[in-house]
């Protein structure tokens, strides 16, 4: 049940006041389309979810890849500055 209060004012200042209850009867078919609604939501809620976290590992893991790629280029730009140092001394 929900009751809602009117309130209103007149020019010369009086105050009044009206409420009003309004109850709403949910049927059982609503109740079923209520669960399957509910059921639907969580469906894809949690797919979403699974979505998004294969999405962010599998970014994590590029990510991680490319970390390495640039380590191993920066490892042989080191060695080959070493070795040019090396041999011209």
């Amino acid at each position: 049940m929900i009751t809602i209060t009117f309130y209103a004012q007149d020019i010369a200042g009086n105050i009044g006041t009206e409420t009003v209850a309004i109850i709403k009867q949910i049927s059982p078919k609503s109740k079923e389309n209520l669960l399957l609604t509910a059921s639907i939501i969580t469906i894809s809620s949690i797919g979403g979810t699974i979505g998004a976290s294969g999405i962010i590992i599998f970014l994590q893991r590029k990510k991680i890849i490319n970390i390495k790629k640039s380590y191993e280029n920066l490892r042989n730009k080191l060695k080959k500055i070493f070795n040019k140092n090396a041999s011209n001394r």
